[in-house]
């Protein structure tokens, strides 16, 4: 009995834990060039986030600029792989809007030591994500040649360094580091598992007379699951493959805000079945509306990336991996704790949970929208 109460609160600290750490915060990038002397980087960090993280002035007078670069100067470095740190110089510093809201843009110079290799270093970057606990800063590589821009790294809080290849990257390299930033998008944005969980809560239900009535036996829950894991993954991978055709994706705001949706019509399926028999078309049909988020993380980054397959396939994998790892984890705990007579209250109190996280993130993003 206490074990079963024991990891009954554990799933139930891990449901408010994924939900409130959901991404809504503007995310920054770093575009790194390499040059005959060394690496430049274009940087690009939404205003609002840099003047909460730096407690700075976000303006362009001489004082503010002055600031701006003394705090980029204190978070970014590169090192070769012996450990010699290159020289950093801030090229370029203002704060202007080119679309949407207004950024802080940075061209930064970083030049290696004599004799250090220029083509592989470990990139450091802390920029807001010191502060931000939720905030993301994407590393793009682009050689301006063939091989088109690499994302190359998800830099957020626990994770600031990321090691860079400079040389000409292989479709197999592009792909495996697609595969990471894939499996780290979903990790740290953790909306998309929540919705996952959610859906999950309710495989081990029948429903009858419109009430959670029965559990299902195993093999019966497997099929369950293996259904809506499957509509979730071919209704995302559609929207992947759509964005690369046509190149099309709809704004971030309410794509986000759609996707709250889907977790809270969820939450609401675990309480009382309102889709009994339709799991696996509401599962393709809420994958749509998940891979535009997905899609439009990519394009955020480069529209080019949407176009490489070895990276929308590599991306697609890593979900899927994540993905695949918390079905194995989740599901068996699930199951346990229906035979144990406690699943009536807990998928309630979970369901609870995620309607008020996904409620509250609604309205926040429509706000952030409207604003």
């Amino acid at each position: 009995m206490s074990m079963t109460r024991s990891l009954l609160f554990a799933m139930l600290a891990i449901l408010w834990i994924v939900p409130a750490a959901a991404h809504t915060s503007a995310s920054s990038e770093v575009r790194l060039e390499p040059t005959k002397t060394g690496i430049v980087a274009d940087v690009t960090i939404p205003q609002a986030e840099y003047a909460y993280a730096s407690g700075n002035t976000a303006s362009n007078d001489q004082a503010s600029l002055a600031d701006a670069k003394r705090y980029l100067l204190a978070h970014t470095a590169i090192r070769s792989a012996d450990g010699s740190e290159w020289n950093v110089t801030i090229a370029d510093v203002h704060f202007a809007r080119n679309a949407g809201t207004p950024d802080l843009l940075a061209k930064i110079a970083y030049d290696p030591p004599a004799g250090a290799a220029p083509d592989r270093f470990d990139f450091e970057w802390s920029a807001v994500i010191a502060n931000t606990p939720d905030h993301v800063t994407r590393v793009v590589l682009d050689k301006n040649d063939l091989s088109g821009p690499q994302l190359i790294g998800l830099l957020r809080e626990g994770n600031t360094q990321v090691t860079v290849v400079a040389g000409r990257s292989t479709a197999l390299a592009r792909f495996g580091s697609a595969i990471q930033v894939g499996a780290e998008h979903i990790l740290g944005g953790l909306d998309h598992l929540a919705f996952l969980v959610a859906l999950l809560l309710a495989a081990p239900l029948l429903a009858k007379n419109g009430h959670w009535q029965a559990l299902r036996s195993g093999k019966e829950a497997a099929i369950a699951v293996a259904q809506l894991a499957s509509g979730f993954t071919i209704g995302h991978s559609i929207t992947l493959i759509s964005v690369a055709l046509t190149g099309l994706t709809l704004p971030a705001p309410p794509v986000e805000i759609f996707i709250a949706a889907t977790i809270l019509l969820a939450a609401f399926n675990v309480i009382r079945p309102i889709f009994a028999r339709r799991e696996l078309w509401i599962a393709v049909l809420f994958g749509l509306v998940h891979g535009l988020g997905f899609a439009g993380f990519i394009r955020e980054a480069d529209a080019d990336l949407t176009r490489n397959i070895s990276t929308l396939l590599g991306f697609n994998v890593g979900l899927e991996l994540v993905q695949i790892a918390v079905i194995v984890a989740v599901v068996p705990l699930l199951l346990f704790i229906a035979r144990r007579g406690f699943y009536s209250p807990f998928r309630i109190t979970a369901a609870a949970v995620l309607i008020a996280s996904s409620g509250f993130w609604m309205v926040t993003r429509t706000v952030d929208a409207v604003a």
